[in-house]
């Protein structure tokens, strides 16, 4: 969006802003001016006049210079036109989403501002210590929910330094492992539940060779070891995608083969275990509220 002409012909455009890099966007005052009391404010002012030479204008039109980089200002400046979506899409970085976000609010943009709350949130997955930072500094618990879930990927504190870092308390940081610790005890009893409700018609059930109590039925010795260390495993990353993880099951596998009654069965029984309890387990983990900052 180099030009808000490109977008709208019944307007005509009637003031540059100029990015920190030298950018010039021709924009509409009337747009600005709806979107943010900041420039309303500023183009109510009485303006100087204006001449060819001055550094104040270009081509006969104003230059307001801005503090914000090209790329933020573009994707400011963008979301207030109607093929937005379509020309920009989503922001794709937290960089990105932070120098855009910090352009909103200077210049009190609230439509701006929502959306940005929204499109955080779609950033958690892929960053989530970055985004449950920047979530909980501006008060946005949505995405501060859906980050914290998505750090459920790794153990507690196995995140490493991030930028965002500075801006978190230690009183969310202890908010975050209450969240941690209540998500493991609940993985737990969902595991330990799962053996008393789910379908017996699992091979480790009905197996007749090897088996082992494991507290509400017998099964087979290379399932229960599996359980005990998807038990473990769950505790610190509570998540279904734990679950899914090939290693603790390829292990499992390699011991059924052993089994003369699991070893043709087990891998299929294992991939439909492992993708119903992800799904519940995830439908738990949902349950569980992040608090917030009072």
């Amino acid at each position: 969006m180099d030009n808000a002409t490109d977008h709208n012909h019944s307007l005509q455009v009637d003031v540059i802003l100029r990015s920190a890099d030298g950018h010039d966007f021709r924009f509409y005052k009337y747009l600005l001016s709806l979107a943010s009391p900041v420039f309303d404010t500023m183009f109510a002012l009485p303006q100087p006049s204006l001449s060819s030479s001055s550094p104040d204008s270009k081509d006969g039109l104003p230059v307001v210079e801005l503090a914000e980089t090209k790329p933020a200002l573009q994707r400011l400046l963008g979301m207030y036109l109607p093929d937005y979506l379509e020309k920009d899409g989503k922001i794709a970085s937290v960089d990105e989403w932070k120098e855009v976000f910090s352009a909103a609010n200077k210049y009190e943009m609230k439509a701006v501002v929502k959306c940005l709350s929204w499109n955080l949130e779609s950033l958690a997955e892929a960053e989530p210590m970055r985004v449950f930072a920047l979530a909980t500094q501006h008060g946005l618990n949505e995405a501060a929910q859906k980050a914290a879930f998505n750090t459920l990927k790794v153990p507690f504190g196995g995140w490493g330094a991030f930028p965002e870092l500075e801006c978190v308390t230690g009183g969310d940081l202890q908010r975050l492992f209450q969240y941690h610790t209540a998500c493991g005890r609940l993985a737990s009893s969902t595991l330990k539940d799962w053996f008393f409700k789910v379908d017996k018609a699992y091979c480790w059930y009905n197996c007749s060779s090897g088996k082992i109590w494991n507290g509400s039925q017998y099964v087979s010795n290379w399932w229960q070891t599996f359980t005990e260390g998807l038990a473990v495993v769950l505790e610190k990353k509570p998540l279904g995608a734990t679950v899914e993880e090939g290693e603790l099951a390829s292990k499992a596998l390699v011991a059924a083969s052993l089994c003369p009654n699991c070893r043709t069965i087990a891998p299929a029984d294992m991939e439909r275990f492992r993708r119903a309890f992800a799904a519940r387990l995830d439908e738990e983990m949902s349950k569980i509220v992040l608090e917030s900052r009072s």
